[in-house]
């Protein structure tokens, strides 16, 4: 099964519980094969393709917010040391998957915690062994300081996803944060990003995740998402992930309900 344009808004940590999992970004290439875990920063797009291993459900995943990360930041600020040149060094798509070291605790510890469905200070202690064993702990820690700053991208996200039909103007967006439009232009020009794809990226987000719950019609998620025409939330849906929503919940029938191998 293949996805293009997949984008995170939080850091996942995914297991790879009976698939191969390839993760692209133009010429970059991950693969968290079968049984493996990784870490996968927030605020990255990629194209994914998943591999049938096994029966069963192919990944394991949860998110971890932004209060999650400024925790884990406390506690290995004074355990890993970075230097300055760290900082400057210029990062590629693949410094910013970080992949798990697999063992019988890790695997886990990773299960305890993604069961666990409240956030208290053994479950944080859980995660930071869980994050120890990645391969590159430095690579992860530099990730971490330079995450836990909310972008403006990410404050305009949380707007849109509160009224999400909603028919989304810079205007609205610059008049809720009381700034002007070309601050907010230039600004999101520095983190790569316009306004309408934003937009665009958040709602077909919310829409991939409204097909995984499977509990929804097409016709109801395109009026929830603000399409008054199904059959253009169809044509904006193919053209962002390759596949229509029919496709999509075929593949997801036969890849993830089933158990086929």
């Amino acid at each position: 099964m293949k996805l293009k344009n997949m984008y995170l808004y939080n850091y996942v940590i995914v297991y790879a519980e009976n698939c191969d999992l390839y993760i692209r970004k133009q010429q970059e290439e991950v693969l968290i094969a079968h049984k493996q875990m990784a870490i996968l920063e927030k605020n990255i797009s990629f194209d994914v393709e998943l591999i049938r291993k096994n029966t069963g459900t192919l990944y394991q995943s949860f998110d971890l917010d932004n209060k999650t990360l400024n925790s884990l930041k406390k506690i290995y600020e004074p355990l890993v040391h970075i230097s300055i040149d760290n900082f400057t060094q210029k990062r590629s798509f693949k410094d910013k998957i970080f992949k798990i070291n697999p063992c019988s605790v890790s695997i886990e510890m990773f299960k305890r915690i993604n069961n666990c469905g409240h956030f208290d200070l053994l479950k944080l202690y859980k995660l930071a062994y869980l994050v120890s064993k990645c391969e590159n702990i430095i690579k992860f820690t530099l990730s971490l300081y330079s995450s836990v700053v909310v972008s403006l991208k990410e404050k305009i996200t949380k707007l849109i996803f509160n009224d999400i039909s909603k028919k989304w103007r810079l205007s609205d967006i610059a008049d809720e944060m009381h700034v002007s439009e070309i601050s907010i232009r230039k600004r999101l020009d520095l983190e790569s990003i316009n306004f309408n794809q934003l937009v665009l990226d958040v709602r077909m987000n919310l829409a991939i995740k409204l097909l995984l719950k499977n509990d929804k019609q097409v016709t109801d998620i395109s009026n929830y998402l603000g399409y008054s025409s199904v059959s253009y939330f169809i044509k904006i849906f193919k053209n962002y992930y390759g596949i229509t929503p029919k496709q999509f919940e075929v593949g997801l029938k036969k890849n993830f309900l089933f158990n086929k191998t």
